[in-house]
């Protein structure tokens, strides 16, 4: 089916079934009483007319129709199933819309949830910039007391050797 239907193909389709049902119901006023009764009376004892909508797809003229009804029974036919295609379009597109809804709901949430995520990750590595810097400022320290330290064992090493070699 086509998906460019437009709203106004959909009511002009609609405009025209109810012109044909009315130029119809017209067309049936304007037959002579005396010939409808004839022919109800031809017709009483045989079995009803089960449909008697003019709009379905089953429904049968009376013997009587002319050409014209004819044609204008065939026209609202064809319109009808165009209706009805068109009414069968709408549906599915509606369909689409309700499911693309839920789709864009569940993809809006985990949209939510990446960007929860995101922002933990950021918080996390904003944690391991700092504890880098703190073990950065730490080793530097131990350093700079390791440097000290051997500066005063090399300075004691250096007395222990000239208090050494004042004795021998």
């Amino acid at each position: 089916m086509n998906s460019d239907i437009t709203e106004f193909e959909v009511h002009n389709v609609e405009s025209e079934k109810n012109e044909e049902r009315q130029t119809l119901e017209a067309l049936f006023q304007d037959l002579d009483n005396t010939d409808v009764a004839t022919v109800t009376d031809t017709y009483e004892n045989e079995k009803p007319i089960e449909n008697t909508d003019p709009l379905t797809s089953d429904y049968q003229l009376p013997p009587f129709a002319n050409e014209e009804n004819k044609q204008l029974q065939q026209q609202m036919m064809q319109s009808n199933r165009r209706l009805i295609q068109l009414q069968e379009l709408i549906n599915e597109q509606k369909q689409r819309v309700t499911i693309m809804g839920e789709h864009l709901k569940n993809v809006d949430k985990e949209l939510e949830h990446t960007r929860a995520m995101c922002t933990i990750k950021q918080a996390e590595i904003q944690s391991e910039k700092q504890i880098t810097l703190l073990s950065d400022r730490e080793r530097n320290k131990a350093k700079s007391t390791m440097s000290k330290t051997e500066k005063l064992i090399q300075d004691y090493q250096n007395r222990v050797k000239k208090k050494r070699g004042k004795q021998l």
